[in-house]
C-alpha cells in the first residue's frame, strides 16, 4: 500500500483483539472481535497433499486460511489509527443520516479495509468517504461475493485468469494469457475477475493484496478493441483499491504501447514491470518461490504451444501449495487507548 510504518509489534493484541482499543472521535472504543478474526480452527489444519482437495480449500478459505496467523504483515501507524477512526465515524453517520447503508455495510468496513482506501486517495478523508460510499453502494447492488463468472461455467475455455501460487510474501500470484483465451466480452472478463478476486480475500483472511503475470501470448489487434483491459482496469481502481501488489507484463509487443497509454491512469504504475520474455529470470527470483517459478515457466511454455494449448485443462490444474507459512501477521503500530 501506499506508505509503510514503523512498528512495535504486541503479539498478545492479536491473541486478545477485544482488549485492544480504537480511537472513535476522540475516545476509546473496543475493536469488534471480527476485525481481527482468525480463521476457524477447522480451517487451519494444513493443506493437504491431495491436488483437488488443496484446490477446493484455496478457493473456498483462500490460501492462507489454512494458516495460524493468516494475513501479510499490515503496519498501521498512530496518524493512521487516527483517520481510521475519522473515516469510520463518517460511515456511521451517513447511515444515520440517509439509511443507504446497512449493518452489513458497517461490518465489511474492517480496519484494514479502511486503511486500503485512505491509502488509494493519499489519506484524503474526503476523497476516501466518496470512494468507499461508491464501493458499499456497488457491493449492494452488484453483489460482488455471489458473482459467478457464467461464461466459465457454460465454457471452462473462457477465461485464463486463474491462480497458481504465491510469491515470497504470501500473496496470491494469478497468471494469464490471451493465448488459449475464447471469450473476449468486457462483462464477461469483469464477471470473471470479480469471482477470482473475491475468492482470493475472503473473510477472515488478511492477505490483503496479490501479484499478477499477465502474459501476452496470443495477444492481437483484436483484444485491442474488445475493451476487455480498460473494464478490468476500472474495476481494479474503483473497488478494489491497494489490492494489486505487481504487476507483471510479460512478451508485451508494440502493439500494446497504444493501450498502455490509455490504461496507465488508471493503475499505480510503480507497481507495473515490463518483463521480457528472455530476461525474466531475475524479475521470478526476487518475487517467486522455486516451485512456483516452475509453474509459472510451464505455464509460458505452454502458452505458445498450440497443440499443448488445445488439451490443456488449466481450470482443473490446482495451485501450487505454499511450501511454508511465510510470517503474515497483523502488526499494529504504536496508538493511544
Amino acid at each position: 500500500g501506499a506508505g509503510v510504518f514503523s512498528a512495535a509489534p504486541p503479539p498478545a493484541a492479536l491473541r486478545s483483539p477485544a482488549t485492544r482499543a480504537r480511537r472513535t472521535r476522540g475516545r476509546a472504543a473496543p475493536l469488534p472481535p471480527e476485525h481481527t478474526r482468525l480463521p476457524a480452527a477447522s480451517h487451519r489444519r494444513g493443506l493437504p497433499a491431495d491436488a483437488a482437495k488443496a484446490a477446493a480449500l484455496i478457493w473456498d478459505f483462500g490460501f492462507f486460511a489454512a494458516w495460524e496467523e493468516a494475513g501479510m504483515a499490515i503496519v498501521v501507524a498512530e496518524e493512521e489509527w487516527d483517520l481510521i477512526g475519522q473515516l469510520r465515524g463518517r460511515m456511521e453517520e451517513a447511515r444515520s443520516r440517509d439509511g443507504e447503508l446497512g449493518e452489513s455495510d458497517l461490518a465489511w468496513c474492517t480496519d484494514i479495509t479502511l486503511v486500503r482506501y485512505l491509502r488509494a486517495r493519499q489519506h484524503d478523508l474526503d476523497k476516501a468517504e466518496k470512494m468507499l460510499s461508491k464501493t458499499l453502494l456497488w457491493r449492494k447492488e452488484a453483489t460482488p461475493e455471489r458473482v459467478k463468472c457464467e461464461a466459465c461455467a457454460e465454457n471452462p475455455r473462457s477465461h485464463t485468469f486463474r491462480c497458481v501460487g504465491v510469491d515470497l510474501l504470501g500473496r496470491c500470484v494469478f497468471y494469464s494469457s490471451f493465448a488459449g483465451l475464447e471469450n473476449r466480452d468486457a462483462d464477461a472478463t469483469v464477471a470473471h475477475m470479480i469471482q477470482a478476486l473475491e475468492r482470493a480475500f475472503p473473510e477472515g483472511c488478511y492477505a490483503q493484496s496479490y501479484v499478477w503475470v499477465q502474459d501476452f501470448a496470443g495477444f492481437s489487434t483484436s483484444d485491442m478493441r474488445s475493451g476487455s483491459s480498460m473494464s478490468a482496469m476500472k474495476l481494479f481502481s474503483d473497488h478494489y483499491p491497494e489490492r494489486l501488489g505487481a504487476l507483471l507484463i510479460l512478451d508485451s509487443p508494440m502493439l500494446f504501447s497504444g493501450l498502455w497509454r490509455v490504461i496507465k491512469a488508471l493503475i499505480e504504475v510503480s507497481k507495473v514491470s515490463f518483463v521480457s520474455l528472455n530476461k525474466r529470470d531475475k524479475k521470478f527470483t526476487e518475487l517467486f518461490p522455486p516451485h512456483v517459478i516452475n509453474r509459472l515457466n510451464a505455464e509460458i511454455e505452454q502458452s505458445r504451444d498450440l497443440q499443448v494449448l488445445k488439451h490443456k485443462e488449466w481450470w482443473n490444474e490446482a495451485p501450487e501449495v505454499p511450501v511454508r507459512p511465510p510470517d503474515r501477521s497483523l502488526k499494529y503500530g504504536p496508538r493511544s487507548s
